[in-house]
Formats: C-alpha cells, sequence, structure tokens
C-alpha cells in the first residue's frame, strides 16, 4: 500500500496509541463505502497492521465502482472490492470466506 509521509506519520501515531493488532489477527473486515474518506481510512489503517505486524488480515471493500481500484492500493495487498449491489458472496461467508 502506497502511503504518503504524513498519513504514514498519523497512522503510526494512532497505531503506537491505540494496540488493536491483537484484534486484528487473522479476522475478515467488510468496509462499507470504501472509497469514501472514513472506509479509506479504515482500509489504509487495517493494511498498515498487516504490513508493519503481520495481522493477516482480509477486507472485503464494498463499492458500486469496483473496477476502479484506489491509486494506494498495490498488488498484494489484502483486498477484495465488490459492487456494493452484488453481494452475494457476502452470504456464502462460512463457504468461501
Amino acid at each position: 500500500m502506497k502511503l504518503t509521509d504524513l498519513e504514514r506519520s498519523e497512522f503510526l501515531h494512532w497505531i503506537e496509541n491505540f494496540r488493536f493488532t491483537d484484534f486484528l489477527k487473522n479476522k475478515t473486515f467488510v468496509v462499507t463505502g470504501a472509497k469514501g474518506i472514513m472506509g479509506q481510512g479504515i482500509i489504509k489503517w487495517i493494511l498498515l497492521e498487516n504490513e508493519l505486524h503481520g495481522t493477516n488480515s482480509r477486507i472485503i471493500a464494498l463499492t458500486r465502482t469496483p473496477a476502479e481500484i484506489p491509486e494506494y492500493i498495490q498488488a498484494g495487498d489484502s483486498i477484495e472490492y465488490v459492487n456494493l449491489f452484488d453481494c452475494e458472496p457476502l452470504y456464502m461467508m462460512g463457504g468461501g470466506y
């Protein structure tokens, strides 16, 4: 994941002061509004925790435009963009997610 120096500094500040690492380990998160300001912040935080602490968290990001991947996402990031209006895979979470 690509972050600016300012973003990385701010996220590191919060990660160091609020230790959620143990709660993120091996979890799958569904983020609605994944391309909005709150959704992007949550996604960046979880991906940075993956990078720094190996939390192995997975993100299912709901959006209206899943084909348009944000610039900060890189190959290998543990995220899947899913059309908000086509959430059938979410009902099968026990079978594949």
